[in-house]
């Protein structure tokens, strides 16, 4: 798959790289900061995956973004695969729902029509991005005043808000 860009969708993009998850959690003092785990757990976060048989990774992408987000509720789109994505998606506990319209386009479009929340999350269901980045990215979506956060999705450190 190709990595995605603002043209494609999405209020804020995972595209994440390295592992500030705990720093974020932790504080930079390596001490824990409960108000930063509540603000997380206050919002009303969506994961988003658009899926075409990606049975072999949707799993491993659900279970890593669950772990990195507990309060998050992952949602699968699978568009029209013939793989048993959804089933494994399910299992693995996504809320799925099938598009039967092709290409990611209309994915995208019918995730963001359907889906109401707080932060969303657009990653593939490939396993390309890191899911510990995501708690960082919440974090700087609610210290900003824009609602929209674009990562560049082959540097690892870069941020853009």
């Amino acid at each position: 798959m190709s990595a995605a860009g603002p043209s494609e969708g999405g209020r804020l993009l995972a595209g994440f790289r390295g592992s500030a998850a705990a720093e974020l959690a932790n504080g930079a003092a390596g001490g824990p900061v409960p108000e930063r785990n509540a603000a997380i757990a206050a919002r009303r976060i969506a994961v988003l995956v658009p899926c075409y048989n990606e049975s072999l990774t949707v799993a491993k992408v659900i279970a890593e973004f669950r772990a990195a987000l507990p309060a998050c509720v992952v949602y699968v789109y699978d568009n029209r695969s013939t793989d048993g994505t959804g089933d494994i998606a399910r299992a693995a506990g996504a809320v799925v729902r099938r598009e039967e319209r092709p290409g990611k386009g209309g994915v995208m479009r019918r995730m963001f029509a359907d889906i109401d929340a707080d932060v969303y999350i657009v990653t593939d269901g490939d396993a390309t991005y890191d899911a510990t980045r995501a708690p960082e990215m919440v974090q700087r979506n609610q210290r900003c005043a824009i609602h929209h956060i674009w990562v560049p999705l082959l540097q690892s450190d870069a941020v853009s808000m």
